[in-house]
């Protein structure tokens, strides 16, 4: 509505991500809307910017167009991750791989192998993984929502990693998780240190929100032994057939109802 008001409208407060963008810059152009970025002056750096869309809203009519959703950036990211902590050779198809060039690089730090197509990307992994350092940023910078997944990934690594989370507070919520499986990490404000160990062990362990649970499933498939994943309610919202994509690739993963609370879980190993 506030594109047919004309003038110059915005947004406070929107999130600057590769999903916002892409329907801001491509979708709403297609519809004949002209928008451009603009920064606000009063925008915490370290955080999602904030930012305003300024251009050509004296719009009289709005017509149709054919917009094609873009690829999930989160969704492949968690793939890639669970390739190359569990040593896998996977390939993950209709991608955009300018989208997962920060993921890509932070695994390729620590010691996995990125092969890049027009639209997939394959990940391996032939040498043990090493220490890397970590800082979540606004796109283009590693995403905020990865900072769970690349968590797991570290603590199986060689040497000590330093992961900061500069987007939003309380996001190491799911480390004690990780601790009960035998993680050595130290979480200190918005720095956790992590210190790899040589394995983690399965045990049950819960999803604290939709990442998390994400991450939770990696540890499992990288853990020895079997690893019980409740509350995958949050998984679901964002991984459809996620224990079926998995299994397809290998894992020996299902879907179980425990039969104490009726609460559905996911069983890894």
């Amino acid at each position: 509505g506030w594109i047919m008001a004309g003038g110059i409208k915005g947004y406070k407060e929107a999130a600057k991500l590769y999903k916002v963008c892409a329907v801001c810059g491509v979708g709403m152009g297609q519809t004949g809307t002209q928008l451009k970025e603009v920064r606000d002056k009063n925008a915490i750096p370290q955080r999602i910017p904030l930012f305003t869309l300024q251009g050509n809203f004296d719009v009289k009519k709005l017509h149709g167009a054919e917009y094609s959703v873009i690829p999930d950036q989160i969704e492949a990211g968690t793939f890639m991750m669970a390739a190359a902590a569990t040593r896998g050779d996977i390939t993950v198809k209709n991608v955009i791989p300018k989208h997962l060039e920060s993921i890509s690089a932070k695994l390729e730090e620590a010691g996995a192998e990125i092969i890049e197509y027009d639209d997939a990307v394959r990940v391996t992994r032939f040498k043990p993984l090493t220490k890397c350092n970590v800082k979540t940023m606004p796109h283009p910078g590693f995403p905020t929502d990865m900072q769970p997944q690349i968590a797991v990934l570290l603590s199986v690594a060689k040497g000590t990693s330093i992961l900061s989370e500069s987007v939003w507070d309380n996001r190491f919520q799911y480390v004690g998780q990780l601790l009960r499986m035998g993680a050595n990490i130290q979480v200190d404000g918005k720095i956790a240190v992590i210190e790899g160990v040589e394995s983690l062990a399965g045990v049950n362990v819960k999803a604290t929100d939709l990442r998390a649970g994400a991450a939770m499933v990696i540890a499992g498939l990288v853990a020895k032994g079997e690893t019980t994943v409740e509350d995958i309610q949050y998984i679901d919202r964002g991984y459809e057939d996620i224990c079926e994509k998995f299994s397809s690739l290998g894992a020996d993963i299902k879907r179980v109802v425990l039969n104490d609370d009726d609460n559905s879980a996911a069983n890894a190993g």
